[in-house]
């Protein structure tokens, strides 16, 4: 993975728990943003790559399982379709730039912080 993508994808995780302890800070729609693209990229690494790949498609399900969640994605399903699409490039861009083992690597780690996320 690249020093941009894994800038991205680390502040969109973080910021992603930072508003469960400050919800004023970010808005609700950034959060949502944050989380469907982690999904959109999860989703792609578990397609492409070989290791676990049902535990990284499970984590980015669990990323955007939530109630409000799925409320949100029926009322922009737009949105949602290019926030997940972003994310997919991103990986795709890492694949290209990196090759498919680092980028893989570099999932496996977003994906644990993915699951982190997704637990609380």
């Amino acid at each position: 993975m690249n020093r941009l993508t894994s800038i991205l994808l680390g502040m969109l995780l973080a910021s992603s728990a930072a508003t469960a302890q400050q919800p004023a800070k970010v808005t609700a729609d950034e959060v949502y943003q944050q989380r469907f693209t982690t999904a959109g990229y999860l989703r792609r690494a578990g397609a492409v790559c070989r290791d676990d790949s049902k535990r990284t498609i499970d984590a980015a399900i669990g990323l955007v399982s939530g109630d409000d969640m799925k409320a949100f994605s029926k009322s922009f399903p737009g949105k949602i379709r290019a926030w997940i699409a972003e994310g997919k490039q991103v990986f795709d861009i890492d694949v290209r730039q990196g090759g498919t083992r680092p980028a893989c690597e570099a999932a496996m780690r977003e994906r644990q912080k993915a699951e982190e996320t997704g637990r609380r």
